[in-house]
């Protein structure tokens, strides 16, 4: 006889940690990478833990509400420290304790010095297209740090004229430098892709995009080699088999490319479709 199932609230609770009701009672099961919620299946759905937690030991939730943290610790599931609010309440209370990833605190934000950098070379003269080529960003990037649409808490602004002048300095200073250290990943860049590597090799030896690194290669006058995907004898096949089916489309149900690249390889070849029947070059 099989044992009976165990009830999921039992399955819950002994994967918490519990202490003291002013403590958290940390979830020990899986959680989310980023904000470190935990996540639960009771057998019918799979639920964040804290909101299970307050269904188990306050009630229901009404609809359109969320479930929130007095003590700002995603896995904590202590119901002491959960109230509910609406989505607004809870963004004005991650706002209000400056937990918010905006400016600098964003995963996907440049580096501090860097947005110095660009806001120093725009007020050292340069146009924002300039600064653009020379950090490797858009323009409309660079427009948004010098007017302060992003990144309000990087060198916030003087309110005296010593303070604007120690500033500017540093800004120069940090300016210089970032060009300098921008020049020799240019010059890396260039020396990957002489050496054999594609802009994606390169793109993924120095940690950036591979338009980026079109970009550095185009700044220094190094002209890209065409990506090739196909070897001589799979592009031999691909001719073989537009010229013996007729068609594109047959031949990119059988290929995984697209209809410009098979009929490139068709003209490579001497095989040329015009409107629905085959042409062959003598």
């Amino acid at each position: 006889m099989s044992a009976a199932p165990v009830p999921p609230e039992v399955r819950f609770w002994s994967r918490v940690a519990k202490g003291t009701n002013d403590e958290c009672w940390l979830w020990q099961g899986p959680r989310s990478p980023l904000m470190g919620y935990g996540r639960f299946n009771d057998g019918t759905r799979i639920i964040m833990t804290h909101r299970y937690s307050y269904e188990l030991t306050i009630g229901p939730i009404p609809e359109g509400l969320s479930v929130c943290h007095s003590c700002d610790t995603g896995s904590c599931v202590n119901p002491a420290h959960l109230w509910l609010g609406t989505h607004l309440d809870n963004m004005r209370d991650m706002s209000t304790k400056g937990r918010s990833l905006v400016g600098t605190r964003s995963p996907r934000a440049y580096p501090t010095e860097v947005v110095v950098a660009i806001r120093a070379a725009v007020a050292a003269g340069a146009t924002l297209r300039e600064t653009a080529e020379r950090f490797g960003v858009h323009h409309n990037t660079v427009y948004r740090y010098v007017k302060r649409l992003r990144h309000r808490d990087v060198v916030p602004a003087p309110t005296s004229a010593p303070a604007r002048a120690a500033i500017t300095e540093h800004n120069r200073n940090a300016a210089e430098r970032e060009v300098a250290r921008f020049d020799r990943v240019r010059d890396e860049a260039v020396r990957l892709y002489r050496s054999g590597l594609s802009t994606v090799g390169v793109a993924t030896a120095l940690g950036t995009h591979p338009g980026n690194v079109s970009r550095m290669l185009r700044d220094r006058g190094v002209k890209a080699r065409p990506q090739r995907l196909w070897t001589d004898e799979q592009e031999a096949e691909i001719a073989d088999d537009l010229r013996r089916l007729g068609s594109v489309r047959p031949v990119m149900e059988k290929w995984p490319m697209s209809r410009a690249v098979v009929s490139r390889i068709g003209r490579d070849h001497g095989v040329h479709l015009v409107v629905g029947r085959r042409k062959q070059t003598p």
